[in-house]
C-alpha cells in the first residue's frame, strides 16, 4: 500500500495506482477506502477492468448487490478472460440468490484458471447449499489442496461432511480449520456444538451464509473478507 500511495503522490493521475491501491485494501478488508480509491480509479478511468471488479467485489459485501452486477458484467465485458472476476460475479449472483447463474460463472472461472482455490471453494459452496454434497466434497478437495491453509474451506468441508453423518472426518477437518485460523479454544468449540445442533435438527440454514454478514459466523472461522 505505501508503494502504491507513492506512485500516486508522484502522479495523481495515473489510474492503474488507485486501482492497484483499491486490491491491495479491498484484500485487507478495508472497504470503505479501498471504494474511494476504486472510485478515483474509474474516474481516471472508467475501462478500467480490474478496478471495476474489485468495485464490483466491495459492493458485494457491502450489500448493493444490483451494483456490484452492474461492474462486473463490465469489467467482464471488458476483459473476458480473467477467472477471478467470474469469482466475483459468481459471489454476487449467490448471494442474489440465483445458484444457477453462480455456477455458470464459477465454471466459467474454473475453465479459465484451474489452479484458482477460491473458485473450487465458491463453487462448493454453492453444490453444498444445493444439497449436492458429494459434488461438494470433491470441490472442496480440490480448494484445500491448491491452498491447504484457508480455514474457511476446511470449516465449509467439516459441515458438509456432518451433513453427511461423516462424524470423525468432520471434526479433524473442524479441528484443523481451527488450527489454522487461530481461533480461540472455548468459542471454536461452542460453534462447533452450534453446527452440530443445527445439523442434527436439520435446520434450514446455508453454508453460503458467511456471504450475507461482514464477519464469518456460522461457517468460518473469523471476521475478515471474502
Amino acid at each position: 500500500i505505501a508503494d502504491y500511495a507513492e506512485a500516486i503522490r508522484l502522479n495523481p493521475r495515473l489510474a492503474d495506482a488507485w486501482s492497484n491501491r483499491c486490491g491491495a485494501r479491498y484484500a485487507r478488508g478495508e472497504l470503505d477506502a479501498a471504494l474511494s480509491d476504486c472510485e478515483r480509479a474509474l474516474k481516471l478511468n472508467p475501462r478500467n477492468a480490474t478496478a471495476l471488479n474489485n468495485r464490483g467485489g466491495i459492493l458485494t459485501q457491502k450489500g448493493d448487490v444490483d451494483g456490484a452486477l452492474a461492474d462486473l458484467d463490465q469489467a467482464i465485458k471488458l476483459d473476458p478472460g480473467r477467472g477471478y472476476f467470474y469469482v466475483n460475479r459468481g459471489k454476487a449472483w449467490l448471494v442474489k440468490g440465483d445458484a444457477e447463474r453462480a455456477l455458470n460463472d464459477l465454471d466459467q472461472a474454473i475453465k479459465l484458471d484451474p489452479s484458482h482455490a477460491e473458485a473450487w471453494w465458491t463453487r462448493g459452496v454453492i453444490r453444498a447449499q444445493e444439497q449436492h454434497y458429494a459434488r461438494a466434497l470433491d470441490d472442496f478437495d480440490q480448494a484445500i489442496k491448491l491452498a491447504p491453509r484457508l480455514a474457511e474451506v476446511w470449516h465449509n468441508r467439516a459441515v458438509t461432511l456432518l451433513r453427511l453423518d461423516r462424524l470423525p472426518e468432520a471434526e479433524a477437518d473442524f479441528a484443523r480449520s481451527r488450527e489454522i485460523g487461530g481461533r480461540p479454544k472455548p468459542e471454536a468449540e461452542q460453534l462447533w456444538r452450534e453446527v452440530k445442533e443445527k445439523v442434527r435438527r436439520k435446520s434450514p440454514f446455508l453454508i453460503s451464509q458467511y456471504w450475507r454478514t461482514k464477519c464469518f459466523k456460522t461457517y468460518v472461522m473469523a471476521c475478515g473478507r471474502y
